[in-house]
């Protein structure tokens, strides 16, 4: 089976049912962990392992702040200090989609500086059980 390749323009990030002008994203990664079980009777004096549970680690994103940034600011903030667990969807333009629960660890804006530039913001959040992938 051949898979095609598609631009990643278009892919839109929603969490807790607000809309984010993503510049970059980091998807989650499912990882599974090792459970050493090495014994003294242990053959060949290797190390044995089991394996142990599935996590999907962190999402990230760069992103830019639109027009309503300080509702969106307040809204990702309170978000954060609340520990509340929200539900992340990446849509790609090829139309799959990754969606996901977590819970924000991070949420910063980025150094604002003269010129022509735009005010940008970074959002990391711990992944909290499977995520779920939907074929285009």
């Amino acid at each position: 089976m051949t898979i095609a390749a598609f631009s990643g323009m278009g892919t839109t990030v929603t969490v807790g049912g607000t809309t984010f002008k993503a510049i970059s994203i980091t998807t989650p990664v499912l990882k599974r962990g090792a459970i050493d079980v090495t014994n003294l009777s242990s053959p060949d004096n290797c190390k044995e392992f089991v394996a142990g549970m599935l996590e999907a680690g962190d999402f990230s994103m760069d992103f830019y702040f639109p027009d309503n940034s300080v509702a969106k600011q307040a809204t990702m903030l309170e978000t954060l200090e609340a520990n509340y667990t929200q539900a992340f969807v990446i849509t790609f333009p090829n139309g799959g989609s990754s969606t996901f629960n977590g819970f924000i660890t991070e949420f910063a804006i980025d150094a604002v500086a003269a010129g022509d530039n735009a005010v940008k913001g970074k959002l990391t959040a711990k992944v909290m059980g499977l995520p779920t992938y939907s074929p285009d």
